[in-house]
C-alpha cells in the first residue's frame, strides 16, 4: 500500500520508539528497533537530494523527531553568477502533520535569499508528498531505484 513519504517516516518513527519502549520493558526488539533506523535512513539517503548543491546531502535528526514532527537537516553550497562557490548554508527542516494540507515544512533561514528558500520548500515537499510502496521499496538492492537508476 502507498504512502506519502512524510506519513511513512512517520509511522516508522513511532515504530522505532515503541520497538525502544519494549526494549526498556525487557521484550527483545533491538532487531527491529535497529531495522527501522535503517529503513528510514535508506529512504532519506535515496529519496532526499544529494549534490546539485545539496553537497552534504540530508540528514534525519532521530533526537529531535518523533511521530508528530519529523526533523532535517541539510547545508547547501551556493553558487555565484559565474558558477564559483561562494558560500555554505546549514538548514533545519521541520514537517508537522497537517490536517489541511496533510503535512506543514519550515526551514530555517540562514543567509540565503527568499527565491533560495523558495527552492528548497519545492524540493522538500515533493519528496516527503511523493508516494512510496513500503514493500516495493526494500525489495530493491539498495542503492538501486525500483526505475533502476543507480545512486
Amino acid at each position: 500500500m502507498n504512502k506519502k513519504v512524510a506519513s511513512w517516516i512517520a509511522g516508522a518513527v513511532q515504530a522505532r520508539n515503541e520497538c525502544a519502549r519494549k526494549v526498556k520493558t525487557g521484550e527483545d526488539n533491538l532487531e527491529w528497533y535497529d531495522r527501522w533506523e535503517d529503513r528510514v535512513e535508506r529512504v532519506v539517503g535515496e529519496l532526499f537530494p544529494s549534490g546539485s548543491g545539496f553537497d552534504a546531502g540530508t540528514k534525519f535528526d532521530w533526537e529531535k523527531s518523533t511521530s508528530e514532527k519529523l526533523v532535517f537537516h541539510f547545508g547547501y553550497h551556493h553558487l555565484n553568477e559565474n558558477g564559483f562557490y561562494t558560500h555554505w548554508s546549514e538548514h533545519k527542516v521541520t514537517v508537522k502533520a497537517s490536517l489541511a494540507n496533510g503535512f506543514d515544512v519550515k526551514i530555517t533561514k540562514d543567509r540565503v535569499d527568499d527565491s533560495a528558500l523558495e527552492y528548497y520548500y519545492d524540493v522538500v515537499n515533493e519528496v516527503l508528498g511523493r508516494d512510496i510502496d513500503p514493500v516495493g521499496f526494500f525489495d530493491v538492492p539498495k542503492g538501486v531505484t525500483k526505475w533502476g537508476a543507480v545512486w
